[in-house]
């Protein structure tokens, strides 16, 4: 499909670059409150890529701008390799091959699914075209219902053949499980990442939703107030999210104070690896946050303190979560650090709270600088 058509080799089929986009503040551009301060971005043809942020952080603004919904107050967008919107340069939403997933789906009641397909690609060809992308997403046999007669699933299908008919050089997806309820959204968002995989397309799926990113994307870029702070293949962000921000915003860490001589840092659970920069550079020097990912956190039981090369911590929870256990330690400062540990221990006895325990990463972890004046 839109992978290939996307021009030279090793061209991004969408290019975003220097994208800005300010809120509109008693009638005036205020410089203070950027909804997009420079984002640049690019999407290899055939892959889905993930924007991922909380709420209000840029997400939607930045998939309307591409789409031609809405203008940007400076920067590029380029479509395979033509620009779409720039320096003097707007191509309308029509024009763009930009197909466009809403979150609401926004089908028409009164019209059936196939007249719902059918609505997006006008001319004698539309019929057989939206027949087709029925085909494509298999919902052929519902041609004639109505989106009432439709499961939620079945009706995103639609609003994505709608998408897929007129043959977009990529497709943008807003929000598109979030109306879902959670037993129908797992399978539902695995269906349509199968189904962009195997038609080739090109994909940006806008979400809030760490795992949902982390399971359905080749690749990630996390957009915190209106800048991105880290791309790249989910498992390079669960690595080392760039950032302390980026940090909190996926979750499931701990921050320790250290001090750090370029190489290692020194910190309450010992002296820790550093793991070089995400944009590269040498690992900040003298007070820094050392970052203790929760599934790279081991913990050893039975712990002789005489010989113990760090403090002991007391363990003070362990919740059950199958495959897992939730451990909660305590350290001499008092401070709480959290991990996940085999259940097979919690089974053994060999981790309880009362359990006294040693610390560490399993291998180099990232540190930021510190905040501490």
């Amino acid at each position: 499909m839109a992978g290939a058509e996307a021009g030279a080799v090793g061209e991004a089929a969408l290019r975003c670059r220097a994208i800005e986009k300010r809120f509109l503040s008693n009638g005036r551009l205020d410089p203070d409150r950027p909804v997009l301060a420079g984002v640049d971005l690019d999407v290899p043809p055939g892959s889905l890529t993930a924007v991922l942020g909380p709420s209000g952080g840029g997400k939607t603004t930045l998939l309307r701008i591409v789409a031609g919904l809405e203008t940007a107050d400076a920067g590029e967008v380029r479509v395979l390799g033509q620009t779409v919107t720039g320096t003097g340069v707007f191509v309308p939403p029509e024009s763009r091959r930009v197909g466009l997933v809403f979150q609401e789906y926004a089908l028409f009641p009164h019209l059936s699914a196939l007249e719902n397909v059918a609505f997006g690609v006008p001319g004698p060809a539309g019929l057989t075209k939206a027949w087709g992308a029925l085909q494509m997403v298999g919902l052929s046999e519902v041609a004639g219902h109505r989106p009432h007669e439709l499961s939620g699933g079945e009706q995103q299908r639609v609003a994505l053949a709608r998408a897929l008919a007129p043959e977009p050089a990529v497709v943008l997806l807003d929000e598109p499980f979030s109306n879902l309820d959670a037993p129908r959204r797992a399978g539902v968002r695995e269906e349509v990442a199968q189904l962009l995989r195997r038609l080739d397309a090109t994909a940006v799926l806008v979400t809030h939703d760490r795992e949902e990113a982390f399971l359905l994307a080749d690749q990630v870029v996390l957009l915190l107030d209106g800048r991105v702070v880290r791309s790249g293949r989910p498992e390079e962000l669960a690595r080392h999210p760039g950032s302390r921000a980026g940090a909190e915003f996926l979750g499931e860490t701990n921050f320790l104070p250290g001090e750090s001589d370029g190489k290692s840092a020194l910190c309450e659970i010992g002296r820790v690896e550093i793991l070089p920069p995400a944009s590269g550079g040498e690992p900040p020097r003298g007070p820094v946050e050392v970052l203790l990912p929760l599934d790279g956190l081991l913990v050893e039981p039975f712990v002789d303190e005489e010989r113990a090369g760090s403090p002991v911590a007391v363990l003070t929870r362990a919740a059950f979560h199958g495959a897992f256990q939730l451990i909660e330690a305590r350290l001499p400062s008092g401070r709480s650090i959290a991990a996940r540990s085999p259940a097979r221990e919690i089974w053994q006895g060999l981790l309880r709270p009362g359990q006294r325990v040693g610390l560490r990463p399993a291998g180099p972890v990232p540190v930021f600088p510190s905040s501490r004046i």
